[in-house]
């Protein structure tokens, strides 16, 4: 989540030097509890796809992080519906993924920024946000439990017959 510009251009010169056309999509750490937000992106995606496609080159998809979650997955749902493009996926990589987390898990991505706060936010919000953290799986348990089986039995079963390299 949130790389920095210089790690992603480390990426597309790789990707570019090989050839690829290279579409780089961000996520929000709070996206990983959001679902729907990735739902949203996805038209704009195959979109892009499309246009990529049109031009009989395969297409490789390289997931970093929590946006095999985020980003993928929803992807993923889309093209079984798009067989064609599907077709044309050639290869997935995943560096660092595939993640989920539960509310909980995800206090780390908060204690960092909190850290950097200045003194005292931290001691006054962080046991709020465990709290909440907390509520949230408690209230969510059956959500998440939902969320998990499917998450990895479309992971497992993608749209398309591509080989996949996990780093």
């Amino acid at each position: 989540f949130n790389p920095k510009e210089k790690h992603l251009e480390t990426y597309r010169k790789l990707f570019m030097s090989l050839g690829c056309d290279v579409v780089t999509l961000k996520s929000n750490p709070v996206d990983i509890w959001r679902p729907k937000q990735g739902e949203r992106r996805v038209e704009a995606i195959l979109e892009r796809l499309r246009e990529l496609a049109g031009g009989g080159r395969p297409i490789f998809i390289a997931c970093f992080s929590g946006a095999s979650k985020t980003i993928y997955w929803p992807l993923m749902n889309a093209l079984r519906e798009e067989e064609v493009l599907a077709s044309q996926i050639a290869g997935v990589l995943f560096d660092s993924c595939p993640v989920e987390f539960k509310a909980r898990e995800g206090l780390s991505f908060f204690r960092q920024a909190l850290q950097r706060a200045p003194l005292g936010v931290s001691t006054l919000v962080f046991p709020f946000l465990r709290l909440f953290s907390f509520g949230l799986d408690t209230l969510m348990s059956a959500e998440w439990d939902r969320q998990h089986q499917r998450y990895w039995r479309d992971i497992r079963s993608p749209p398309f017959d591509a080989k996949v390299v996990v780093l």
